[in-house]
C-alpha cells in the first residue's frame, strides 16, 4: 500500500469516529439562536358548502310547509328551491287497510307507490338536501297485510314496519347521496267534537306521535351521515305557538308557513345540509394525504 493510501484511510477512520462520538455524546452541539425543532404545520382547509338545491317530499303537512321554505330559500339567497313529491292523504306505510274517524279502506293506490314517485322525481330535479315530512297519516289504525288486528305505533309488530319503510325513505335518497332532514311529527291536536285518542280521532293520542318520533330518532345511528332529524315538535312547544302555526292542529297555514320557515325551519335545515357537506367532502391541501386525513392524495 502507498504511503498517500494509508493516510486516506487513517483520515477516514477519524472522520467516522468525530461522527459517532458526537451522535452518542452526552452534550449535544449549541444551537444558533432561534433555533427550532417544531415541525413544520401545514393548514389544510375544507372547501366552502354550495348553495344546495333543496327539495320536499311527504303528505299534506309537507306541501304546506313547502310554500314558507320555498318563499325563504328565493328571499335569503342560501338554497335554490326544486320541485319534489308530495301526496295528499299518504303516508309511507304501504300495505294494508286504514282506519280513522272517517272511516276504514284500502291504501290510496298513489300512497302504495311513493318510492317510484320519489325516485323519479329525484332523478329529475337532482336535490342536494331534501325535507321529509310525514306521519298523520302512519299513526292511525292499520291493519297490516295478512294480519286480522289493528295496530298503531307503539305495538311491537307495526313499530317494525313503519320503521322498516323509514328506512327505506333514507336509504332511497342515500342511494342517490342525498342528504335528509326528516321532520319529527308535533302532536295531533283535536277537532271540536272530538275526544282525545278515542275512535273518532285515534290520530290524536299523543302516546302514538310520541312513538313516530321514537322510532324517527334511531335513524342517524342505523344510517349514520344519511339523515338529520329536525325537532318540529320540539320548536312548536313554545306556549302559544302551535295554536298559531298550525291553527287546524295539524298543518301550518298559507299566512303562517313563511314565519315557520323564517323563525327556525329554514337555518335548521341549512345547517344541517351544510353539516353534512362538512362530514363527507375531503380537505384540499398539500398534506392531505397524512394519516387521519380525509383525502387519499399524496402529500
Amino acid at each position: 500500500m502507498t504511503r498517500s493510501g494509508l493516510l486516506l484511510i487513517v483520515l477516514m477512520a477519524a472522520l467516522t469516529t468525530s461522527a459517532c462520538t458526537e451522535a452518542i455524546g452526552t452534550e449535544p452541539k449549541p444551537q444558533p439562536a432561534g433555533y427550532s425543532f417544531a415541525p413544520t404545520v401545514t393548514t389544510v382547509s375544507r372547501p366552502p358548502a354550495p348553495k344546495p338545491r333543496v327539495a320536499v317530499f311527504g303528505d299534506s303537512t309537507a306541501l304546506m310547509s313547502s310554500f314558507g321554505l320555498a318563499q325563504w330559500l328565493e328571499t335569503s339567497g342560501r338554497g335554490v328551491y326544486v320541485e319534489g313529491r308530495v301526496d295528499l292523504g299518504c303516508g309511507i306505510v304501504r300495505q294494508g287497510l286504514r282506519r280513522d274517524q272517517l272511516g276504514q279502506g284500502p291504501n290510496n293506490p298513489i300512497c302504495q307507490r311513493w318510492d317510484i314517485h320519489w325516485r323519479e322525481m329525484l332523478e329529475q330535479s337532482r336535490p342536494d338536501i331534501v325535507m321529509v315530512q310525514v306521519g298523520p297519516w302512519d299513526i292511525i289504525d292499520h291493519l297490516l297485510e295478512g294480519d286480522t288486528i289493528w295496530r298503531a305505533p307503539g305495538d311491537p309488530v307495526y313499530d317494525a314496519m313503519l320503521q322498516h319503510e323509514m328506512l327505506a325513505v333514507v336509504d332511497l335518497f342515500a342511494s342517490r347521496h342525498v342528504h335528509v332532514a326528516w321532520l319529527t311529527l308535533p302532536r295531533q291536536r283535536v277537532e271540536v267534537g272530538q275526544t282525545l285518542g278515542s275512535e273518532n280521532a285515534p290520530g290524536t293520542d299523543p302516546a302514538r306521535s310520541r312513538r313516530f318520533n321514537e322510532l324517527l330518532a334511531e335513524l342517524p345511528e342505523k344510517r349514520p351521515g344519511a339523515v338529520t332529524i329536525l325537532d318540529l315538535a320540539a320548536w312548536l312547544t313554545e306556549p302559544g305557538r302551535d295554536q298559531t302555526i298550525r291553527p287546524d292542529g295539524i298543518h301550518v297555514t298559507f299566512e303562517t308557513t313563511y314565519t315557520q320557515a323564517a323563525q327556525w325551519l329554514g337555518d335548521a335545515l341549512i345547517s344541517a345540509f351544510e353539516a353534512a357537506w362538512s362530514a363527507n367532502h375531503r380537505p384540499a391541501g398539500p398534506c392531505a394525504g397524512f394519516p387521519g386525513s380525509l383525502s387519499s392524495e399524496p402529500c
